[in-house]
């Protein structure tokens, strides 16, 4: 069956704090689908769902060495999912242009997923990824 049209209704709370080189940030989202128009006969009218993440970190050598940890649930109708994890950004210059990160973090049911991201749609597991970024 195709979905043609259908109502996307979403609420979002933000918030982040930086301060010193410390960081923290979270989002609180509910969302509901309904009102679909479909090929065919649908077998749920509404599809709702809700979640939270939080995110922190801290430098503990400014402009060059970053602790972080991150967590977030997803409450859904036909599922529950959430991961946390922890790690390091090294930046080797005065600079946020160049960057090292090791990265560590379970995953239980993954809801995303993406061609270059860590992990994949429907993932449980553990991930441990090394990875450089330069920015131009």
């Amino acid at each position: 069956m195709t979905v043609i049209d259908a109502t996307y209704q979403l609420n979002a709370f933000d918030v982040g704090l930086k301060y010193r080189g410390a960081f923290l940030q979270t989002e609180i989202y509910m969302r509901r689908l309904n009102r679909f128009t479909a090929d065919s006969i649908l077998p749920v009218a509404h599809v709702y769902d809700s979640g939270y993440y939080i995110t922190s970190s801290y430098m503990v050598i400014p402009k060059h060495l970053e602790l972080f940890a991150e967590t977030s649930k997803i409450n859904g109708q036909f599922n529950n999912a959430w991961e946390a994890i922890g790690g390091i950004n090294w930046f080797p210059d005065d600079t946020r242009n160049m960057r090292v990160n090791l990265y560590t973090g379970h995953v239980d049911r993954s809801p995303v997923g993406s061609l270059f991201g860590y992990y994949s749609a429907g993932l449980t597991g553990t991930v441990i990824a090394l990875s450089t970024s330069i920015f131009f």
